[in-house]
């Protein structure tokens, strides 16, 4: 399995490109339901221009509207897939509404990218409900299961305004009972098979300098 999961997909671009580099495929399905319950979704746009930046052919799907087996046959056609930010507890109810969980694990187990921006991070944990105190709850949602495509639960955001508090609060209550990984808005978190490595592109674009 290969993951990465990011706060801020634009501000870690050069990380996706390296992510992206063995890829045999330009294409890319992109999920950006996790924004529309969002006002600010100017992170959607600069996620599909980084793409398009980097070479790659996005092509949008929200779960919302399509329909459970027209979902099902994009995620058997594309070898990436792209989960943007917005609200978790609103993706997660999307995917259970349209039976998607088995599917997209099974897809990402056979060798299907998967990228995922805060939110879209955040779903592939064992269990979303960790995040509600920087995500609004919704109603019609009570199993707060994730997509289980890793074991450690990601705290997005981290140290960064205006989620500062709300993550900080989390790190606090959650920090001793599940195994918590904190990205702030330039870190990606890289899974391939067992290997998982937080790398920052900050770090890559102001190496130190040498004594």
């Amino acid at each position: 399995m290969k993951l990465f999961l990011t706060s801020h997909l634009a501000g870690t671009k050069n990380l996706v490109r390296d992510f992206l580099s063995e890829s045999k495929s330009n294409k890319i399905l992109f999920v950006p339901t996790a924004s529309n319950l969002e006002e600010y979704k100017r992170f959607v746009d600069e996620a599909r221009e980084a793409f398009v930046g980097l070479g790659f052919e996005p092509e949008e799907m929200d779960l919302a509207t399509f329909s459970e087996a027209e979902i099902k046959s994009k995620i058997s056609n594309f070898d990436i897939i792209y989960f943007s930010g917005g609200n978790t507890f609103y993706l997660l109810k999307n995917i259970q509404e349209k039976n998607l969980g088995k599917t997209i694990a099974e897809r990402i187990k056979a060798g299907m990218l998967f990228i995922g921006e805060s939110a879209g991070a955040v779903i592939a944990s064992p269990n979303i409900e960790y995040i509600g105190k920087a995500d609004k709850k919704i109603d019609d949602i009570w199993d707060f299961k994730g997509l289980s495509l890793v074991d450690f639960y990601t705290v997005p955001h981290f140290g960064e305004e205006p989620f500062k508090e709300p993550m900080q609060e989390i790190f606090n209550e959650y920090g001793n009972k599940l195994n918590l990984k904190t990205i702030n808005n330039s870190q990606a978190i890289i899974v391939n098979g067992e290997d998982v490595q937080i790398l920052d592109e900050a770090a890559r674009q102001n190496p130190p300098k040498k004594p």
